[in-house]
């Protein structure tokens, strides 16, 4: 399993432990939803700047 697929799983397997759906994530996060579904999906690299906000 590539390090995507399991940062992907992980936070899937996270935010499902604490009951929250992707849209209650994305918000959480300031990020959109369809953002959060990608990095589930492997699509795309969860990234964070020097700043520590969101790609």
């Amino acid at each position: 399993m590539k390090l995507r697929e399991r940062v992907g799983l992980n936070i899937r397997n996270e935010r499902n432990f604490r009951g929250l759906s992707q849209e209650q994530l994305a918000l959480a996060a300031d990020l959109d939803r369809s953002y959060i579904s990608e990095i589930e999906l492997a699509k795309f690299s969860a990234g964070v700047p020097p700043s520590g906000g969101p790609v």
